[in-house]
């Protein structure tokens, strides 16, 4: 299972008055600044960890055909970025498995996978795009999800960014690469 280490600038700037009034020397601030961090980091990984049991638990009622329960589970991860729980609720909402279809929603969610870096949202939001289900056909749109899920090395995205690419003008093409490199400038804020 993958951890997710990020610190908020909150976590940060909470210690700062602190520091100015117990440090003595530099050492001393070195060592909060430090152990602040730690804290800070270990938080985080908490949870992870708790959006990845959770994730498991829905995994494990998935299976056992409790969709609701699934549901449940999937929805706490997620709250915590959970990416594989991001996706797996986006394919219940494009499906309508367990609630009710709906595409915005599975477009929300699979962005928020996609900009975590699941290889299948991004893949999903592709299909999504290149057939117009759930958004207006857009195959720009489609391209720049399939190359992001392609420099992942996922298989599937590579050949159907290549199929997309035989539809697309310069033009479209052209464009497309300037999205897909915004999306990666801006670490997949603005995608």
């Amino acid at each position: 299972m993958q951890f997710i280490y990020k610190v908020k600038k909150s976590h940060v700037e909470s210690w700062l008055p602190l520091r100015k009034k117990n440090c003595r020397n530099l050492l001393d601030c070195i060592t909060m600044s430090i152990l602040t961090l730690l804290l800070a980091i270990l938080s985080n990984v908490a949870l992870a960890s708790g959006a990845s049991k959770s994730f498991e638990s829905g995994l494990d009622a998935f299976r056992s055909g409790q969709l609701n329960v699934a549901i449940v589970e999937w929805s706490a991860a997620a709250m915590n970025g959970n990416k594989d729980a991001l996706f797996n609720l986006g394919l219940l909402y494009a499906k309508g498995d367990g609630v009710k279809q709906d595409w915005m929603e599975a477009k929300k969610l699979f962005t928020e996978a996609g900009k975590a870096g699941s290889e299948l949202a991004m893949f999903s939001l592709a299909i999504m795009y290149f057939n117009g289900e759930g958004v207006t056909k857009d195959l720009p749109m489609a391209h720049v999800w399939a190359s992001l899920g392609a420099d992942l090395k996922n298989e599937t995205s590579r050949k159907l960014r290549d199929s997309i690419e035989k539809n697309m003008s310069n033009q479209e093409l052209v464009f497309s690469k300037k999205i897909k490199q915004r999306c990666i400038d801006s670490s997949y804020t603005d995608c």
